[in-house]
């Protein structure tokens, strides 16, 4: 197996008093420890590697070599220059010729920039969620204030011709837009405190009918 491009690969050997010691390193490993590769071969993982990361790396490692199956897993790192480094590593063990696993690749990739183009993508899509769900209550709320004013342009014209028997279906018109916008506004604050919303039943007959007059003036 490869290493990853970029990555970091050092193979290990399980000696005979169940140790398991650095065999080799690849140049970007040995840059990682600061160490030449005369000074890393032979020595334990906790001896070169980072105390939590060399006990992860020996768990992964043995539980490979027991197994005979590769492991992958993904841990979070801090370095001095680059805080929050997201490294993947994959244990593989290589089979020897007597028929057991006793030597085993680690490879560590840095994922940090997939990870940041990741987030960056999850960012633009919740963005773009975001710009359709306010184009969608704009338009409502345009709905509903066309009705709240065309019912009050209607009642001053009715004020002016003296016929103010026929005000009231305007206040009725107006009042019930108003009430929709007060309920649109309801569910959206709800919605931005995460509070249950409870769902009603819709007349939807009732409600067709409330729009013949405005369809009709239309």
């Amino acid at each position: 197996m490869p290493p990853p491009k970029g990555g970091r690969a050092r193979r290990l050997r399980l000696t005979k008093e169940d140790r398991l010691v650095f065999e080799d390193v690849n140049p970007a490993g040995a840059a990682l420890y600061g160490l030449h590769l005369g000074e890393i071969i032979g020595r334990t993982l906790p001896e070169v590697e980072e105390s939590a990361a060399a006990e992860s790396i020996e768990s992964s490692a043995r539980k490979a070599l027991a197994s005979g199956k590769t492991i992958s897993y993904e841990t979070t790192r801090n370095f001095a220059e680059r805080p929050r480094v997201a490294i993947n590593t994959i244990v593989a063990p290589i089979e020897t010729g007597e028929g057991g696993y006793g030597l085993v690749l680690v490879c560590g990739r840095d994922l940090t920039e997939q990870r940041q183009v990741e987030e960056a993508l999850r960012q633009s899509q919740k963005m773009e969620a975001i710009g359709q769900l306010t184009g969608g209550i704009a338009h409502d709320f345009n709905n509903l204030l066309a009705a709240v004013m065309g019912s009050l342009e209607l009642m001053q014209d009715k004020i002016k011709q003296g016929h103010l028997n026929e005000l009231d279906r305007y206040v009725v018109n107006a009042q019930a837009a108003s009430k929709r916008a007060a309920a649109l506004t309801h569910r959206l604050l709800a919605f931005s405190r995460r509070q249950t919303l409870t769902p009603t039943l819709t007349d939807v007959n009732r409600l067709h009918g409330g729009s013949d007059k405005a369809h009709h003036r239309t």
